[in-house]
């Protein structure tokens, strides 16, 4: 039996994540504000404390069960606000670093915590965008978010 997490999988490519997961015999969790159907579970990345929640119960029942393989991936994030950096206001700033930071550094935190002792194969994967590494005029929170998702991935990845 294997296993996907997928944030966002509600549209775009974390949906199709999801389908192909499906299509390949996966249990699979989509993590989602607007998800529907078998595979939804509510999960809002604006909230941290749900979040921790929701991921810490989801890793208790994983860690329950006897999987081969168990893959998360941080698919959820949010462009917005996209306009100049000096016309954000502190709560645009605070939702765009919560989802697109906060929120999957969480997540990575407690599946390498909860998870590193189960005897089976683990795969973390940080979706991420040429945004990563190329600002576009008014993305500067997105670009930093997705730069962020891209280092932490190697961190989180390598052996102690």
């Amino acid at each position: 039996m294997k296993l996907a997490i997928v944030t966002g999988g509600s549209r775009g490519l974390g949906k199709a994540l999801v389908e192909a997961f499906g299509r390949d015999q996966w249990e699979v969790v989509d993590f989602s504000r607007s998800g529907k159907g078998p595979h939804h579970q509510s999960f809002d990345l604006r909230h941290t404390n749900e979040v921790e929640s929701k991921a810490k119960a989801l890793f208790s029942r994983i860690c329950r069960q006897k999987y081969d393989h168990v893959v998360l991936i941080n698919n959820a994030s949010t462009i917005t606000p996209i306009k100049r950096v000096s016309d954000i206001t502190k709560s645009q700033f605070q939702h765009s670093i919560t989802v697109n930071i906060v929120s999957s550094l969480c997540l990575m935190q407690l599946f390498v915590q909860k998870l590193r002792d189960l005897d089976t194969r683990k795969t973390l994967i940080n979706i991420s965008s040429g945004a990563a590494s190329k600002g576009y005029a008014g993305w500067s929170l997105y670009c930093a978010g997705k730069a962020v998702a891209t280092i932490s991935s190697g961190q989180y990845m390598q052996k102690s």
